[in-house]
């Protein structure tokens, strides 16, 4: 899932968003089970529905369960989600719906959850000083930048190209991309400058 343009807030809704849907795709996947079972349909090879169009019964079962929350209280998802859940119908029910379902899910929210991390790390040490450079996550701009009061001397530059960073005229600071690498790198060249 693409998060760099992710605030903090709209990263904790999605990942609430994530959480709720693999809650309901359980409660989905147990409800699909029972419905086949309960018709004696052991397996999706028994019914019309999978390379056709899904029966009467699974549309309806299907759009009750989303427009009447039956299974469970759905305002938090989108009419385009519950679209998306119609159309394949047949698929859910036809117990190809396993626990797999929900990996693609699982993914976006490992991501989610990883962005909200690094905000928080960020904002947490969003600007810092010491005897060489002063540190600012610049997180408007998803940039990591060290200010000098003197130009850096010349091992000073190598240490900061050899770790990713690059001079920027229109800043006046050495700068890149603010990322965990880029968090790492920072604490290498403070390591080699000598810094504490």
């Amino acid at each position: 899932m693409k998060t760099k343009n992710l605030d903090k807030n709209q990263t904790i809704q999605l990942i609430d968003s994530c959480k709720k849907r693999i809650d309901f795709n359980n409660k989905l996947n147990a409800f699909a089970r029972k419905f086949m079972k309960d018709r004696g349909l052991d397996d999706w090879h028994q019914f019309n529905g999978y390379h056709d169009e899904p029966t009467q019964e699974m549309k309806d079962s299907l759009l009750d369960i989303l427009n009447n929350n039956t299974l469970c209280d759905l305002s938090w998802m989108s009419n385009d989600l519950k679209l998306e859940y119609l159309k394949y119908t047949g698929a859910i029910f036809g117990q190809v719906y396993g626990p797999h379902v929900n990996d693609y899910v699982r993914r976006d929210l490992h991501d989610l959850e990883s962005h909200l991390e690094e905000i928080e790390h960020s904002a947490n040490n969003r600007e810092e000083e010491n005897s060489e450079f002063r540190v600012e996550r610049d997180l408007a701009s998803n940039r990591l930048n060290l200010y000098f009061d003197e130009i850096p001397n010349e091992e000073a530059r190598r240490i900061l190209k050899k770790n990713g960073f690059r001079y920027s005229p229109y800043l006046g600071a050495w700068t890149r991309q603010l990322t965990q690498n880029a968090e790492n790198s920072l604490n290498k060249i403070k390591q080699e400058m000598g810094i504490n």
